[in-house]
């Protein structure tokens, strides 16, 4: 009678269960953190191995270097101690001074020349600077929505032959500024590529400064289709006929 009445107990039903989740929980978990804790440890092994490497590495770079050092202070001592014994070490002395100082004169004569050339390309409106001549085909200031963009044409550069029959290329500048670089800044570039085809060659270059307010970015997505479809409005030579 005992036993059957231990047998209908619900707390031994729920134990029960419970009892074989955990030993299914354990077993799981154990073999999961054992394949955790090798892959650590393998892990850490591979990394001291590196370290180590690393450092063997550095000690070899440091003592090479160091030996260069010791042998150029060697060398540099045993110059001092020649230019000393001949009498000739104020002499040296005032030859670097002069040396020295010549460079830093020269150095900053070409800070301001670099200063004077910035100062007259700012004083001229920034113009684009292309290793060709260009003229101005449309500007984006004068159409009703006013923007910063310009339409110009490229002349080709002496030697260089065009066919005005053949497609021409419009090139959008896509650096800020006024087109350095990328564009046509040299002949390694976009335009020179185009001329070297013979390809009449368009480029949209913009000022620095916004027009007429375009600082948003809601006004210039207004102001770049609007000049987009100016520009395809032009008939290029090649069509005239």
């Amino acid at each position: 009678m005992a036993d059957i009445l231990t047998s209908l107990n619900p707390l031994r039903w729920i134990e029960a269960p419970s009892t074989e989740l955990d030993s299914q929980v354990t077993q799981s978990l154990f073999p999961m953190f054992q394949r955790l804790a090798e892959a650590g440890a393998e892990t850490a092994k591979i990394l001291q191995v590196a370290l180590l490497r690393r450092v063997q590495v550095m000690c070899d770079s440091q003592s090479t270097h160091q030996g260069k050092l010791f042998t150029e202070a060697e060398r540099l001592a045993e110059s001092l101690r020649e230019v000393h014994d001949n009498g000739n070490l104020g002499h040296a002395w005032a030859e670097y001074l002069r040396d020295a100082s010549e460079r830093a004169m020269l150095c900053m004569d070409l800070l301001r020349q670099r200063g004077d050339i910035f100062l007259e390309h700012e004083a001229a409106g920034c113009p684009p600077v292309f290793f060709c001549d260009y003229e101005t085909v449309m500007d984006g200031n004068d159409l009703p929505l006013k923007s910063n963009y310009v339409l110009l044409r490229m002349i080709p550069p002496q030697g260089v032959n065009v066919d005005d029959t053949k497609r021409p290329f419009i090139i959008i500048c896509p650096r800020a500024g006024h087109s350095p670089g990328v564009g046509g800044h040299k002949e390694d570039s976009q335009v020179g590529v185009a001329f070297r085809e013979g390809h009449p060659v368009y480029l949209v270059s913009f000022r620095r400064e916004p027009e007429g307010g375009s600082i948003s970015l809601m006004s210039r997505m207004r102001k770049r289709p609007l000049f987009v479809r100016s520009c395809a409005c032009i008939r290029w030579p090649a069509f005239l006929s």
